[in-house]
């Protein structure tokens, strides 16, 4: 009996099929449509990712559909992506010319600034010859050279000395030519007694070459010097608070006024040995 079991057990494996004792897995016509799914994805992005690296207007390349992709093969096309370009205003250049070349004038000629100078030192130096007398003379005769004339004899015993000369306005009225304007302050000296006279002014004109040297062009011009007001002081309180007092430092007080943030203290001051001057001293707080 038990071999008939076992032959009719045999007989029934036998007539299953193989496919059946197979390790069942999924339909094949899912995974397909899962990687067309997936190829779909995968070309949206990159047509959306061109769009937005594209300039604006820039059309797009129609992509291959999947069917063509899966069927046949169509040669691949060549899309080139324009690049902006920027166009730069170049400014006008000068034709190219050949290496410059200088003389020796012009490596040796001055500036500017340097005739304005040249002008004013030489205007100083003329002035104060021109205004000396003293018992040498030959100041007197340098300038007699440059004028072309004599210049007229002094008074006997008087002489003539220069306390100081400053020129204070150079003005060029044509290249390389100034006007400049020096003033002076005299000491008139008659019988060993000296005189300090009012200060006065004169223009004196002049040309500066290109290697420095300075020509004497007319005459010295008097002419007027600018006028110097006076300060203004306001009215002097006496009656001054004790620590402006204290501040001062036991200086002669002849008064003071009070100003912002402090006071003005006019003081009596001794410049030299019996030389007694009013000056200012400020109080701050």
């Amino acid at each position: 009996m038990s071999g008939e079991f076992e032959e009719q057990e045999f007989e029934e494996l036998e007539h299953i099929p193989w496919s059946a004792l197979a390790a069942s897995g999924p339909d094949p016509r899912w995974r397909l449509a899962a990687i067309a799914a997936g190829g779909l994805v995968l070309l949206a992005l990159l047509a959306f990712a061109a769009k937005s690296l594209l300039p604006s207007g820039q059309a797009i390349a129609p992509m291959q559909s999947l069917e063509g992709a899966a069927g046949t093969h169509p040669a691949p096309t060549e899309t080139s992506l324009p690049v902006p370009v920027t166009e730069i205003p170049m400014a006008a250049s000068a034709p190219a010319s050949g290496p410059s070349v200088y003389s020796e004038a012009d490596l040796e000629a001055v500036s500017v600034d340097e005739e304005v100078l040249l002008a004013a030192m030489w205007a100083e130096s003329l002035a104060r010859d021109y205004l000396t007398i003293d018992g040498d003379g030959s100041a007197a005769e340098g300038v007699a050279t440059l004028f072309g004339i004599e210049l007229p004899a002094a008074e006997p015993g008087v002489a003539s000395y220069v306390e100081w000369v400053k020129a204070f306005s150079v003005t060029a009225t044509e290249p390389a030519v100034y006007r400049v304007d020096v003033a002076y302050r005299l000491l008139i000296g008659q019988d060993s007694r000296f005189v300090r006279q009012p200060a006065a002014a004169m223009t004196i004109e002049m040309s500066v070459d290109i290697d420095g040297s300075v020509r004497l062009r007319q005459l010295p011009e008097t002419v007027s010097l600018p006028e110097l007001t006076a300060v203004h002081i306001p009215d002097l309180v006496t009656d001054l608070p004790q620590a402006v007092v204290e501040a001062v430092d036991g200086a002669r007080i002849l008064g003071g006024y009070e100003v912002d943030g402090g006071w003005h203290v006019v003081t009596v001051s001794e410049l030299a040995p019996g030389v007694e001057r009013p000056s200012l001293v400020t109080i701050e707080g």
